[in-house]
């Protein structure tokens, strides 16, 4: 060379001006790169001269050439630059593009931009070349397009990739994107978008209608920081659900179509939950979550969707999951929150009374119970105070103790279709609807139960060829003791709405005949009496343990007009 010992910033005019440039060794004869990491940028050569590098190992004209023509080259570039001013993004990438060879420039685009990427079937058609070729010079051309990207010729593309992944955040909308590129003046469809999305990313198809960058792991970044909002509060408002989504990156339009494409997120107004259709329980729970307060089954039912399940399965939920509580006679909360849980008006009344100190007058009671549990009906709070399980000393109430004497139970006479048989039988004549035949517990006065044997406080068993039978008088009950279900044994009897169903109560069984509706007069009491009748005024007298004398007004008292019509007729 001619300009062998000239110097480098010599032999190519404004070199100074891109001293900060790199040298694109990859765009450069092979054996220069081994001194890639001495002479980084054009400012590390500018001091050399092609004789001083011709000294050196496995360098020689055509290299040294090359490097001067590159240097030249560069320079033309920044020149160029320079006085094109701004460029548009599909100019910026052109530029760009064009400085790589053909065969680059088709490979890179097959492999990196393309999505899915070209088979290599057609790319090796297309370039006709082997596949063992293409897989040879792949990172080749990945090290000159990076280069070319490092290049501050080349700082636009750069800048165009930032600020479209700044617009677009780790996950968007196909929609969303387009419309960003349109932004930016770019073909959402055409070859600059695609290497933008590459750089920039690389974006790539997540789902039906979705992208994400692939580099950050988009939509699972986004799916982490959504997790991370319910981990602390099950019921987020959409404004915090904004923030945080915001703060992982996503665009605020972005957001909001996550959010409306979330089939497992419901909206109750400003708030957010997680929604599980195929769990009654879960739904329930994200209800109450988002309303926050205690609710009814029915309105919880209704905030579900009627059409989704039954208020019936709404109410099993709720009485039977550990996460629910019962927080009134008719509202359910979550456990979670901590509230006083209403099991009956008793349990409230023996809270209460715990809570006073163990004895309080009726009225504070009362109050206590209505401010904890409001829709229980101050009545229903004084019917309970008198029952059996409290002790009402001059107006203040206690609960009973194991010492305390029960009161007087009213006769059995007194009882609607109750009759002594015997000294050992009680029977009691039960009329048959729908809730005896459906097999609901069926209320039994105390009279019957305390003349069948039965104690305030005991549960007694009676045997039934169809089926035990067991009598509970709790001490909390008002309306005197329960009669387990006797559905299977009405059913023997042929029993149907309208009938009498007769119990005859031994000491240790019990007995079940049915009387039909059209069954009535002496055949009928003759059922009810369980025994022979000649003198009707007179088998009701014994059955009733009064006199004679008695036994019209004792009916009529207790509702049996039709027994005592059959008394007079006699």
């Amino acid at each position: 060379m001619r300009e062998s010992h000239t110097r480098f910033s010599d032999l190519v005019p404004g070199l100074d001006g891109i001293g900060d440039w790199p040298i694109l060794y990859a765009r450069l004869p092979r054996r220069l790169s081994d001194y890639a990491g001495e002479f980084v940028r054009w400012a590390d050569i500018a001091d050399q001269t092609p004789s001083a590098l011709l000294q050196r190992p496995r360098l020689g004209d055509a290299a040294v050439e090359a490097l001067v023509k590159s240097a030249h080259d560069a320079v033309h570039a920044h020149a160029q630059a320079s006085a094109a001013g701004p460029v548009s993004a599909e100019e910026a990438v052109t530029a760009l593009l064009n400085r790589l060879s053909d065969f680059d420039r088709v490979l890179l685009s097959g492999r990196r931009w393309t999505t899915p990427p070209v088979p290599t079937a057609t790319l090796t058609q297309e370039l006709g070349v082997a596949a063992a070729t293409l897989s040879r010079n792949l990172p080749r051309a990945d090290r000159r397009l990076g280069e070319l990207l490092n290049d501050p010729l080349h700082r636009a593309v750069c800048e165009y990739a930032t600020r479209l992944a700044d617009h677009l955040g780790p996950l968007v909308p196909d929609d969303l994107m387009a419309a960003t590129l349109r932004g930016m003046r770019v073909d959402p469809g055409g070859p600059t978008a695609r290497f933008l999305l590459y750089l920039a990313g690389p974006y790539r198809p997540h789902q039906s209608g979705w992208i994400e960058n692939a580099s950050t792991g988009g939509h699972e970044h986004v799916r982490t920081a959504l997790e991370d909002v319910f981990a602390q509060t099950p019921a987020p408002t959409l404004e915090v659900l904004r923030d945080q989504l915001g703060r992982a990156g996503m665009t605020e339009e972005a957001v909001w179509a996550f959010l409306r494409s979330q089939q497992r997120l419901r909206r109750f107004g400003d708030v957010c939950v997680k929604w599980n259709p195929g769990s009654t329980a879960d739904m329930a729970e994200a209800v109450l979550s988002a309303m926050a307060e205690p609710m009814t089954s029915a309105a919880i039912h209704a905030s579900i969707g009627t059409d989704t399940v039954s208020v019936h399965t709404v109410e099993d939920v709720l009485r039977n999951h550990r996460r629910f509580r019962r927080t009134s006679r008719c509202s359910w909360a979550l456990a979670a929150w901590g509230l006083d849980e209403y099991t009956s008006i008793a349990a409230a009344i023996d809270s209460t009374i715990d809570r006073l100190g163990g004895q309080a007058p009726g009225p504070d009671i009362v109050s206590d119970v209505l401010a904890r549990f409001p829709d229980v009906a101050e009545s229903s709070v004084w019917t309970f105070l008198r029952t059996l399980a409290f002790v009402n000393d001059n107006g203040s109430y206690r609960r009973r103790r194991d010492d305390d004497v029960f009161g007087e139970v009213s006769p059995l006479s007194r009882i609607r279709g109750a009759f002594h048989n015997g000294y050992d039988e009680v029977r009691y004549a039960l009329p048959v609807d729908s809730q005896v035949l459906r097999g609901s517990a069926i209320r039994l006065p105390a009279a019957v139960a305390h003349a069948a044997g039965v104690q305030p406080g005991e549960r007694k068993t009676f045997a039934n060829p169809h089926g035990d039978i067991s009598v509970l008088w709790q001490l909390s009950s008002a309306g005197g003791a329960l009669v387990s279900s006797i559905r299977a044994q009405a059913i023997e009897a042929g029993a149907r709405p309208g009938d009498t169903l007769v119990l005859a109560l031994a000491p240790d069984q019990v007995r079940i005949t049915c009387i039909p509706a059209h069954v009535a007069g002496v055949p009928r009491l003759k059922a009810l009496l369980g025994r022979r009748v000649r003198n009707p005024a007179a088998a009701l007298a014994t059955s009733l343990q009064c006199s004679p004398n008695w036994v019209e007004a004792t009916l009529r008292a207790r509702g049996d007009d039709d027994l005592a019509d059959l008394c007079v007729r006699r």
